[in-house]
């Protein structure tokens, strides 16, 4: 199998051989929790390994069932897991694209409309077809009035406390609210899709704050200057200098040998984010306190 030309192996071999991937990239196979599925599962992971990839499998729970007993349950399942994968690589400073190629049509849907919603591309590909489809992010906006009144909704058709003649009030207030609910076995059952869009559009509408300013002078959050092996690298001293000149950072150090020999893009416990001048590792040590905000900074570093 390691031999064999990865566009005749499968489908998403196929797809994978025609994307430009690097040997930085990470490679997570999602799989249903089956005999089959685990198979092709370990059999990618096996053969992307032998090729210097990174690679994972990540099983979707409750994905036990096959196609003839398929229920929303298990598309919840689906969707939970694309996301979380989404999160996990924006909170590790990675860029993330969704292959859809593999699984049945419906799961090849939501994976579609979860990357245009999350902003993320979605590649496929058609059997025999010699070129891979792009799915780019969509340039939309989120159409707040409605979504803040189906969101609302939601919430109320979930709530205990109301009767079934409220909730039923509340169902016929909005014709985009009955399209994303099911009535089912006496109760108002959110589709999948709906609660992947409203999941999303809530974390929208969260800010996320700026760290705050360190209050700490730069000349005092310098801990490169003084060192011999950088006294002749001015243009290193002086874009070490523009880092410490920025309010959030406390102080900036060379890489110990752990960053060095780590993955990791920065620590949000303590605020700490690697970054690079000119190829020599270096430290900030920053006001961050969150996943959110480390990923903040290191947007705003990689914009400058």
């Amino acid at each position: 199998m390691e031999e064999t030309d990865g566009e005749s192996l499968s489908a998403e071999t196929h797809t994978l051989k025609k994307l430009p991937l690097m040997e930085k990239d990470i490679l997570v196979f999602l799989h249903t929790n089956t005999r089959e599925g685990e198979f092709c599962a370990d059999s990618l992971l096996r053969y992307y390994q032998h090729k210097g990839f990174l690679c994972q499998k990540v099983k979707i729970a409750g994905m036990e069932k096959y196609m003839d007993r398929f229920d929303s349950n298990d598309l919840m399942s689906v969707i939970i897991s694309i996301m979380s994968q989404i999160r996990e690589a924006r909170l590790n400073s990675q860029k993330p694209l969704l292959i859809a190629t593999g699984g049945f049509k419906i799961e090849t849907s939501l994976t579609a409309i979860i990357g245009m919603l999350e902003g993320v591309p979605v590649y496929y590909i058609y059997e025999t077809m010699k070129d891979v489809v792009k799915i780019p992010p969509l340039p939309v906006t989120w159409d707040q009035k409605n979504l803040d009144l189906i969101s609302r909704g939601m919430k109320s058709l979930m709530d205990d406390n109301l009767s079934i003649g409220q909730k039923e009030s509340v169902y016929q207030s909005h014709p985009l609210l009955q399209e994303m609910v099911i009535f089912r076995d006496g109760k108002f059952i959110p589709s999948s899709v709906a609660v992947a869009m409203l999941d999303i559009w809530e974390r929208h509408q969260t800010p996320i704050l700026w760290p705050p300013d360190s209050g700490i002078l730069p000349q005092n959050k310098n801990h490169i200057a003084h060192l011999a092996r950088f006294q002749d690298d001015k243009d290193l001293l002086d874009k070490v200098q523009e880092l410490c000149r920025i309010a959030f950072v406390k102080a900036v150090r060379p890489a110990s040998e752990e960053w060095q020999e780590s993955t990791l893009t920065h620590k949000a416990e303590s605020g700490e984010i690697l970054y690079r001048i000119k190829g020599v590792p270096l430290v900030l040590e920053t006001t961050a306190t969150s996943e959110e905000q480390c990923r903040m900074i290191l947007d705003y570093l990689g914009n400058h």
